[in-house]
């Protein structure tokens, strides 16, 4: 079983306790998978436009996408929800390809809410109730910020570490092979884009894992109590 670091976890909440129950769930993060059952997305909501895509076809409200299928939008934003409870959020101009154990971003920006596992080619992203966002960026790196909870990167290359240590509230860019090129702690900043993004604005399904995101910017990031009030009303 992969070690779980204390020191990084410290790094970015300050006030933050590892509790047995935080310690379970890095640790579930990093057995290994049991054998998935297939993957199934329902399409919730299409904003922008009719540009979303399941393969190569318009997509519509309620409509079903399964393994091994890409979704995929233009000029549109939608949002999916997982089997699982989990939920995503789709930016405009970008692909993923729905597989059994996660889903393979190669173009554009997601948001996850909930346990649903995220991979590009090089890493895989485990995931336990947690908000973050992928996004594959134009030089071929990919930007991994975790706005709340813990995400465990894998590589899928046997011949380096398996393991790196847990992603907390913090953005990391990553190389098209699977080296760390930075890693920092999100500031209120980072939240403030975010929030003020295309992955928030003009959504009307809640996240499922609202109410942890909720607690966190409450108690750690000094965002002021307007723009919460707004967030937890309109955005999510």
């Amino acid at each position: 079983m992969a070690q779980v670091s204390r020191t990084l976890l410290h790094r970015c909440l300050p006030g933050f306790a590892l509790t047995a129950a935080v310690l379970s769930l890095l640790a579930s993060a990093a057995a290994p998978p049991a054998e998935a059952a297939k993957a199934r997305a329902t399409v919730t909501e299409i904003l922008d436009g009719n540009e979303f895509f399941i393969e190569t076809k318009p997509a519509k409200v309620l409509q079903q996408a399964t393994t091994p299928e890409v979704v995929s939008t233009k000029g549109s934003r939608g949002t999916l929800a997982f089997s699982n409870g989990a939920m995503a959020r789709i930016n405009r101009n970008s692909q993923f390809k729905l597989q059994s154990s996660c889903f393979l971003l190669t173009k554009g920006q997601v948001l996850i809410s909930g346990p649903q596992n995220a991979c590009i080619p090089s890493m895989k992203m485990a995931a336990r109730g947690t908000n973050y966002i992928v996004e594959v960026l134009d030089d071929g790196t990919t930007q991994l910020s975790v706005l709340e909870g813990v995400v465990q990167l894998e590589n899928t290359d046997p011949n380096k570490r398996a393991w790196i240590n847990p992603i907390d509230r913090e953005t990391v860019r990553i190389s098209p092979t699977g080296e760390i090129l930075d890693r920092r702690c999100m500031v209120s900043t980072d939240y403030k884009a975010v929030f003020n993004g295309p992955l928030f604005q003009g959504y009307d399904k809640p996240l499922p894992a609202f109410h942890n995101l909720s607690n966190l910017l409450n108690v750690n990031v000094p965002l002021p109590r307007a723009a919460l009030s707004v967030l937890s009303f309109g955005l999510f």
